[in-house]
């Protein structure tokens, strides 16, 4: 096929989880103490272009582990501070990694009219403050691999938690690049969490070396009347809708290269593709 990448399938065989070293993990996800200095924006990019998410916190003794781990790598002081993913967006404090806010341990004084938070090095509590200082942050990521399964998924495939994603240079319609994606096992992207999509988004600038446009994933719709599903039938756990959309009367979904968002297209529009596997 014209333009498509055609990969050699390979069989991986993991054997147990494991975090990169010097990493740290903790109730089931790696951490990734970073000792550069940045703002809260930048730290934010630098995780995702690791495929990583500045660090959520869901609970009082996830919260101390991670603690108690900051200080072996960042300098104790009541003047340092490192990032994590809590900001202040239009609808309240969301986590960056889309995950639900269902823990706070704020200082005293916080949350104030600041947008984005930060934990003491020498203490647990966690303070609003202005996104341009510079701090250490704390990257958080799921364990890689392992089951004592084995699994297919393409040898160039990005694997990001248990999906790996391949990437069609054709410009195709959406039954066309849903049709391609079938000849190797795949649909067309399916995608769990805000990680999953702005790691892609961001792979997708070099794979189809453009910063515009869309690309094709895999959710539509029956009709107007009734909800977006993923291609393999389940019903998606959170929305990433550009705004104003979805469009009535249109029943399939793209995704923009650049901002990450989800727009509706009709299904004979030409847009490049990404195709999704289960690692399992």
């Amino acid at each position: 096929m014209q333009n498509f990448v055609i990969f050699l399938a390979v069989l991986v065989e993991f054997s147990a989880q494991f975090c990169y070293r010097d990493d740290v993990e903790i109730k089931g996800r790696c951490f990734n103490f970073n000792t550069r200095t940045t703002g809260w924006k930048n730290a934010s990019i630098l995780c995702q272009s690791w495929g990583y998410n500045l660090a959520s916190i869901h609970s009082e003794e996830e919260n101390n582990l991670i603690s108690e781990a900051a200080k072996k790598f960042f300098t104790v002081s009541s003047h340092n501070f490192y990032w994590i993913g809590l900001h202040y967006a239009s609808d309240g404090f969301e986590w960056e990694d889309g995950s639900p806010v269902d823990y706070y341990n704020w200082a005293e004084g916080s949350p104030n009219s600041n947008e984005y938070v930060m934990i003491r090095t020498d203490r647990d509590q966690w303070q609003t403050t202005g996104g341009l200082w510079q701090k250490t942050f704390v990257c958080t990521y799921y364990p890689y691999g392992y089951t004592t399964e084995k699994i297919s998924c393409d040898l160039y495939d990005i694997i990001i938690n248990n999906r790996c994603y391949s990437f069609n240079q054709a410009m195709l319609s959406y039954e066309d690049a849903s049709n391609e994606c079938q000849k190797y096992g795949k649909t067309l992207a399916i995608f769990d969490n805000l990680t999953q999509i702005k790691t892609i988004s961001s792979y997708a600038q070099t794979k189809f070396q453009s910063t515009f446009g869309s690309f094709w994933i895999g959710l539509q719709r029956d009709n107007s009347s009734t909800p977006f599903l993923w291609e393999n039938g389940e019903s998606t756990s959170f929305t990433n809708w550009y705004s104003g959309y979805p469009y009535c009367g249109q029943l399939v979904a793209g995704q923009d290269i650049s901002n990450t968002k989800w727009r509706t297209f009709s299904e004979d529009t030409q847009l490049f593709s990404v195709c999704s596997g289960v690692v399992s």
